[in-house]
């Protein structure tokens, strides 16, 4: 597959030290202005769909019920902003892009102590079980179901 994007953030999961599949991606913007978000948010959409489809067309051994639950996360920062979403098949074919939480990057004293910490740390934990799912997923049934690990580069 040849994608000829520049994104910010590229998801990677690893198993054996080495990289197996892009499990999501990302980008990243100082500002927060509606063409930047609008024209990431869709950059990451294409790039995403392009991953799921080559996800689910190495992964053969899938039924229909398992495939459709495979979600592949979007992290979009914008500013102190994060934002989680995935993109998904449904039973009907087509792609469903749903949020899933925002979360701000704490900056004061007062954000720390209202819970920005938690919510930050509990936003990447999902990000990482999501791809801890697709791995789990990928591995198949021929394969042992434990889980080495994930590993997030960018």
């Amino acid at each position: 597959m040849s994608l000829r994007f520049k994104i910010d953030l590229r998801l990677l999961v690893w198993k054996d030290d080495a990289a197996i599949f892009d499990g999501g991606t990302g980008e990243v913007a100082r500002k927060a202005t509606q063409s930047k978000l609008f024209s990431d948010r869709l950059k990451s959409v294409l790039v995403a769909k392009c991953h799921l489809n080559d996800f689910l067309n190495s992964a053969t051994y899938l039924d229909k019920s398992t495939a459709a639950g495979v979600e592949f996360p979007i992290v979009q920062m914008i500013g102190l902003d994060a934002h989680l979403c995935t993109l998904r098949l449904d039973s009907k074919k087509s792609y469903v892009l749903e949020e899933v939480c925002a979360f701000p990057f704490p900056v004061s004293l007062l954000g720390i102590r209202s819970g920005g910490i938690e919510d930050l740390i509990n936003g990447l934990l999902r990000i990482e079980s999501l791809l801890l799912e697709l791995e789990r997923i990928y591995s198949g049934p021929a394969q042992k179901a434990t889980i080495r690990g994930v590993n997030l580069c960018y």
